[in-house]
């Protein structure tokens, strides 16, 4: 990874060789930088489950043969840009791509320190050498290059010439994150590695770099198991070969020199004033009279001269005295114009008190000379201007029209809000509140549009609920004349029934209050139990209860399985112990592929000695959930003292150690069974963990429940229905299923093995009711091994499970038993524990299919041992991974229910005014629904002309002030007019600019006073063309603003280079009217050269020179022009708000060209050699923007330029 600083306090360029992701980043075999690659390349793949590492298979990955196409969305820049005529021959071609790791994705290699090869490159080939050309072909997906090897480059370097660039903001940053998160900040490039001549016209390619993707480009199919280079580079270039083209285009290169050379060729110019002299001697018998021998000569400045140069010379006293003399008899004879005497509201004749602007436009030569001419423009154009204004005011007719439009819904309307919303004159009260009722009745959807002070009327409404309530809708639906209500209360269409707005209002009439809600009217509250209500779910009570999902994984129960399948199967066996004690083991069988872990020791614990010794056999193997002491149950059966029975007892051994408490009866009960199968589960919305227990008593399978066993153990228990009468029961497994297909949730699923050596699986049960609603399915035999073959009975050491094995949504059965294999003779018997699984039991209780019976392998043991199989998951791994589950899932529980119980509480009361104000509020809604405002509001934003909407103040030619009145229209042309005076009279424009030489820069200053006389006397005689030509005009508008070209403007359009004539600021003169970049606070420096013309987006900008021990440097304040206009073809004015006379001086004011930010670009390098990685090349050949700054006095006087990059 290279780092380029082109703005360090901004941002940074990280140029990355390679970029790999997803599986490319595990391909191993590196690439040798030239040569044949793997057509494919090989990934091993492996899984990591419980901490265990598994082999996975070997993926082969695309390469290169395998793309016939890119997509052209991934094509986000080219440089030079398509077509371009006059492309720097110093700087390389490149091409970038969205996506950051595009030019190495199909490469079949894995990077080394010199990079690595992309799979597609980019070419440039010149279009004037013979052999080649780019074509398409019938049957072929791309387009073929057809050319010469010696216009191509030698692929040994192709890694030198991709690369991806990275923008970071700061080093906080990472660059892998920004790579995934922030698309806009990075891309990947391809750059071209031809040096380009000038002059010449080129085609640009992205072609394939090897072998098989040429081959799959042009059609056809790639063979064999590595791919070679797509062309093999001789110095001699002898042959030519076809490409396929993923995308393409043209450009030619320009003349040498590129941004900095062209800038460095920049030269200060002086600018000549331009001053000539005017003569007014002769203007008037009259003026030649009063002047005498004074020469009546004076200077003039042109539109735009040098900085600095003043204008010196009055006006004689006498030709002031006289030209007033003269235009005070403007309304009685033929007098020389009085310029804008219209637009100022005066004459026709001059009199006293005239604004300072107009006395100085009329009464100087020079500035009547300036208007003369703009009249002179108005006069040889007067035929195209009026052509325009014409055009212009097509418009009119239609924006007339709709305003007509308007006065007819506004007389509508009117009469609508009379008859509703305003009451008949000299009515009484009960007829004014009755009529203010209907307003605020009438007026709904207006409510909630109207703004108040503190919101909307509608919300002021709302807070008077009884109110808001008879007003709405509803009620007025409920109580039209000739709906049911009304006629039942004798209401008819003449007479309807009085409102009740202002009576509830008043509190004249009193609501009755609405029914109390009943306190159960909450699912939830329902759902929950009486002991916690749905509100009294708080965050107290979450945290009072025990986590016992935590507890979960707080002991080494058990080891992780091997992988195959969703669940374990956990064995536990009575083993052998002294006389005194009885330890319980619980170990890690078979995962049902085979293979047995034994775990060790979970708990050790010491039992008093008893008679009746627990015979854990069919038992439960469960978590303790809500316990005060959290640890393992253990459910059994051990010896009655009597009739030799067996009852069933319960253990719970602390999770902590320690000695285990005395087994615990179940409930005592005859007989001599000895088959036990228990569950857990959560019935009903008690929420409360119960225990099912299944024992067979006296021959006859019994289910019993025990509720809430682990708050209460000593709870009674109830006897439900038998499952079966016939003693044919070996083992029995009870699970429960909150989701079988067939069944409602909450059933239990019960499943047993018959003596006859077969499966008897399903009996279903419904928890609610306790009653049998399946059946038994048909007995199928069991094929466990040679000792359980034919019709031997099943040994009493076995066990049934019920389980959703494998994850796929459907039960499966699986039966564990232990008994005697026989052995060779002259051996001793082996104790043998064999498993068999059943997959898919169906909803009818059959199996799908049963497992070949598998060995489990077992310790030897004594005679007495008792083996049992319950299936759990209790792999440590996984209770951690739950015990954080269930963490996540009560603060995400607990923040949903605060949520809820906060939007389903009621807040507290808001107080309630005493009464609501109808009257006043159907007098504001009657206000602000009168016609004779909201009508024209919503047709002048309707109704436009041209670009721009209607006059804010319509001129009155009637004397009326409707605002919909058809309008007057005023045409506009926003067009330089500078141009046509340029035409007319060169030498009084821009005699400065004419004069400077090619690349040369100056800097001037506008003469504002000539400039607002030659708009002045444009204005003034087009608006005598108009009334002379009968258009609709006042006459006095602004048709012309604009002296310079302002199309260039920052932020747009250019307010023009005077403001509205009616605007006039009578206290100042000429000058102080201008507002453009002749404005006496600005300064307009002038560009002539070939860096313009070659690069017309460059950045100009004024720079704020600073003090420094080495000199001043342009380090300061930045202003940007505030206006950017040309003067034809090859000359360019940028306006900076700067004022005159702190531009020069020290540390004065900089001028600066550089080049416009855009993307990366880099300089071809003089003696290419393509060795380096594509970072590192990147970072060697990057071109950074280019500066050049000139100080404001080498633009006034000679100097020599100063220049900083």
């Amino acid at each position: 990874m290279t780092t380029v600083d082109d703005a360090p306090a901004v941002a940074r360029r990280h140029y990355l060789s390679w970029v790999r992701d997803g599986l490319g980043g595990k391909i191993t075999g590196p690439d040798a930088g030239q040569g044949a690659l793997p057509a494919r390349a090989k990934v091993s793949t492996g899984l990591t489950v419980n901490g265990e590492d598994f082999d996975g298979p070997t993926l082969a990955l695309h390469g290169p043969g395998d793309v016939t196409g890119l997509d052209p969305r991934q094509v986000v820049r080219m440089d030079p840009t398509p077509g371009a005529t006059a492309f720097e021959p110093e700087h390389l071609a490149l091409v970038e791509f969205d996506d950051p790791g595009l030019p190495w994705r199909l490469t079949t290699a894995a990077p080394t320190g010199r990079g690595l090869r992309p799979w597609l490159v980019l070419v440039v080939v010149d279009t004037g050498v013979r052999g080649v050309a780019l074509s398409t072909r019938p049957g072929h997906p791309l387009p073929v290059l057809t050319c010469p090897m010696s216009e191509l480059p030698d692929l040994s370097g192709s890694a030198s010439w991709a690369h991806a660039e990275v923008v970071v903001a700061d080093d906080k940053e990472d660059l892998a994150t920004l790579l995934t998160t922030r698309p806009e900040r990075n891309v990947s490039r391809l750059i071209a590695p031809r040096v380009l001549d000038p002059g010449r016209p080129y085609l640009a390619c992205v072609v394939p770099a090897f072998e098989h993707g040429r081959v799959a480009g042009l059609g056809d199919v790639p063979a064999g198991e590595t791919t070679e280079p797509a062309w093999k580079w001789a110095p001699t270039g002898g042959g030519t070969v076809e490409l396929p083209v993923y995308h393409h285009w043209t450009f030619s290169t320009g003349p040498d020199g590129d941004f900095a050379a062209l800038a460095r060729r920049l030269r200060a110019a002086v600018a000549d004033p331009g001053q000539r002299v005017l003569s007014y001697k002769d203007a008037a018998p009259e003026l030649t009279e009063v002047l005498g021998d004074h020469p009546g000569q004076l200077p003039v400045l042109p539109a735009l001269t040098a900085l600095g140069a003043g204008q010196d010379g009055d006006v004689h006293p006498g030709y002031i005295s006289a030209m007033e003399a003269i235009l005070r008899r403007a309304g009685a004879e033929v007098t020389p114009p009085f310029y804008l005497a219209a637009h100022a509201g005066r004459g026709p004749a001059w009199g006293y008190g005239e604004p300072g602007w107009l006395r100085e436009l009329n009464l100087d030569p020079r500035l009547r000379a300036a208007a003369g001419l703009g009249a002179e423009v108005v006069r040889i154009h007067q035929e195209a201007l009026m052509s325009s204004a014409w055009r212009q005011a097509a418009e009119l007719e239609r924006a007339n029209r709709e305003l007509r439009q308007g006065q007819l819904a506004r007389e509508v309307s009117r009469s609508l809000y009379r008859r509703h919303f305003t009451p008949p004159p000299g009515t009484g009260r009960a007829a004014a509140a009755e009529k203010s009722d209907v307003v605020v009745q009438r007026a709904a959807t207006a409510l909630r549009r109207l703004k108040t002070e503190h919101g909307t009327l509608a919300g002021e409404l709302a807070t008077h609920q009884p109110t808001a309530d008879v007003a709405s809708p509803d009620v007025q639906r409920a109580a039209r004349p000739t709906g049911t209500a009304a006629k039942v209360a004798g209401a008819t269409a003449n007479k309807p029934l009085p409102s009740a707005v202002t009576p509830v209002a008043l509190k004249t009439i009193v609501p009755t209050p609405p029914v109390a809600a009943s306190p159960d009217t909450g699912v939830l509250d329902r759902h929950t139990g009486t002991p916690t209500g749905y509100r009294s779910i708080t965050a107290e009570l979450v945290d009072a209860a025990a986590p016992w999902w935590r507890n979960a994984s707080t002991r080494p129960i058990l080891t992780p399985g091997p992988v195959g399948y969703l669940t374990d199967v956990v064995l536990i066996r009575e083993q052998a112990a002294p006389a005194w004690t009885l330890s319980t083991e619980v170990r890690l069988g078979m995962d049902f592929d085979g293979r047995t872990r034994w775990g060790g020791w979970a708990v050790t614990q010491t039992l008093p000695v008893v008679a009746r010794r627990p015979k854990w056999i069919g038992a439960l193997l469960a978590r303790t959930a809500a316990a005060a002491a959290p640890g393992l149950m253990l459910v059994g059966l051990r010896r009655a003292t009597q009739n030799n029975a067996w009852e069933p007892v319960y253990c719970s051994v602390p999770a902590q150690g320690g000695p285990v408490p005395a087994a615990k009866v179940l409930a005592p009960f005859g007989g001599i069974g000895t088959r036990l199968a228990a569950a857990t589960m959560r019935p009903g919305a008690s929420g409360s963990t119960e225990l099912v227990v299944l024992w067979e008593d006296s021959f006859e399978p019994t289910l019993r429940i025990r509720a809430n066993y682990l708050a209460n153990p000593a709870a009674t228990t109830d006897w439900v229905t038998s499952l079966d009468k016939r003693p044919t029961a070996s083992a029995y497994a009870v699970s429960t299923v909150p989701a079988l297909p067939s069944g409602q949730p909450g059933d239990l699923l019960v499943a047993a093995l018959g003596v006859e050596n077969v499966p008897h699986p399903v009996w279903k049960l419904s928890w609610a009711t306790g009653t049998p609603h399946g059946t038994w399915s048909p007995w199928r035999r069991l094929e466990v091994g040679r000792a359980a073959t034919g019709t031997a009975p099943l040994p009493a050491d076995v066990a049934v499970s019920v389980t959703d094995l494998d994850g796929d949504g459907n039960l499966d059965l699986i039966v564990t038993m232990t008994f005697d294999d026989p052995a060779p003779d002259g051996t001793p018997q082996t104790r043998v524990t064999r498993q068999l699984i059943g997959w898919g039991l169906r909803p009818d209780g059959t199996v799908e299919r049963w497992q070949t019976a598998r060995v489990l392998s077992t310790e030897p043991a004594g005679s007495t041992d008792r083996v049992l199989s319950v299936v759990g998951d209790l792999s440590d791994h996984r209770l951690a991974r739950l015990a954080g589950l269930g963490d996540r899932f009560q603060s995400a529980a607990l923040s949903h229910q605060s949520r809820l119980v906060s939007d389903a509480t009621l807040g507290q009361a808001q107080p309630v005014k005493a009464t609501y104000d109808v009257a006043e509020v159907a007098a504001s809604v009657a206000a602000a629904l009168d016609p004779a405002t909201t009508v024209p509001a919503a047709v002048a934003a309707r109704v436009s002309i041209g670009d721009g909407p209607l006059p804010a103040e319509p001129a009155r030619l009637d004397g009326t002030g409707d605002p919909l009145r058809p309008r007057l229209f005023e045409p506009s042309f926003p067009q330089a007019m500078a141009d046509p005076l340029r035409e007319l009279f060169p030498d009084l424009v821009f005699p400065a600019v004419d004069g400077l030489p090619d690349n040369s820069v100056a800097l001037l200053a506008g003469n504002g006073t000539l400039i607002a006389a030659y708009l002045a006397g444009l204005n003034h005689e087009f608006g005598r063309e108009l009334l002379w030509r009968g258009f609709p005009t006042t006459g006095r508008a602004t048709w012309f603003r604009h002296f310079f070209d302002g199309r260039g403007a920052a932020g747009g359009a250019s307010p023009g280079d005077i403001a509205d004539i009616a605007d006039w600021d009578p206290d100042k003169g000429l000058a102080g009217q201008v507002i453009g970049p002749a404005a006496a606070d600005s300064v307009i420096l002038v560009v002539r050269g070939e860096l313009l013309r070659r690069y017309p987006d460059l950045v100009v900008q004024a720079v704020r020179g600073v003090a420094t021990p080495a000199g001043r440097q342009p380090a300061g304040r930045v202003e940007l022009p505030a206006f950017v206009g040309r003067v034809g073809a090859d000359v360019s004015l940028f306006s900076f708000p700067i004022p005159r006379g702190e531009v020069r001086g020290d540390p004065g004011w900089y001028f600066a060209f550089a080049e416009a930010p855009t993307g990366s670009r880099f300089a071809a390098p003089a003696d290419p050699q393509w060795t380096e990685a594509g970072g590192h090349t990147a970072a060697g050949l990057v071109r950074m923007p280019f500066r050049i700054a000139i100080h404001a006095s080498d633009l006034v006087a000679p100097q020599t330029l100063g220049a900083s990059a």
